[in-house]
């Protein structure tokens, strides 16, 4: 059964994407892949907008101290969100998400473990984030809204982890 993806030529296609038992697969990851690439990019510039705030920059510092040293106004400089930062981060997070689901849909190994490493890197940024938690909340809504989207990174880059080592996305990959 020939595949009828609209975006890509028939002839420009690996033959493996005729089958059924490979197309599911990969849709499935393609999907995944997007879904925690979009919510990653905007875990990253909400944390990133946040830190943008000297008053919040202040908090974090003087809680990760556990008030053992002084913040200084150089140290909270230091930690500010340069300016176009946030955007940026999510641009540089939404090319690595579409250049891996066209690995994905071009059956290249490597887009796999390149994935998985990106996974695993978004997984340990959302779980030092949420370490933060208690001053997201403090700053208001859009703390709170940064929490619960760093959470749900951690929760999609495992779940992207699960769907790209299942046995039927290895084989798809493997031909």
């Amino acid at each position: 059964m020939p595949s009828h993806d609209p975006v890509t030529p028939a002839a420009d296609r690996p033959a493996g994407l005729a089958e059924t038992a490979v197309r599911g697969p990969v849709r499935r990851l393609q999907a995944t892949t997007l879904g925690t690439g979009v919510l990653s990019a905007l875990a990253s510039a909400g944390v990133l907008t946040l830190q943008a705030d000297r008053g919040y920059a202040r908090a974090v510092l003087e809680a990760r101290s556990w008030g053992a040293v002084e913040v200084t106004d150089a140290d909270v400089a230091a930690f500010l969100t340069p300016d176009g930062g946030a955007p940026l981060t999510a641009a540089v997070i939404l090319a690595l998400t579409g250049l891996l689901v066209w690995g994905i849909q071009r059956l290249w190994r490597p887009t796999r473990w390149a994935g998985t490493v990106a996974a695993v890197v978004g997984m340990l940024s959302g779980a030092f984030w949420s370490v933060d938690g208690g001053r997201m909340v403090a700053a208001g809504p859009a703390g709170v809204l940064v929490l619960l989207a760093a959470c749900a990174m951690v929760v999609f880059c495992a779940v992207w982890l699960l769907v790209a080592h299942r046995r039927d996305t290895r084989d798809a990959f493997d031909g």
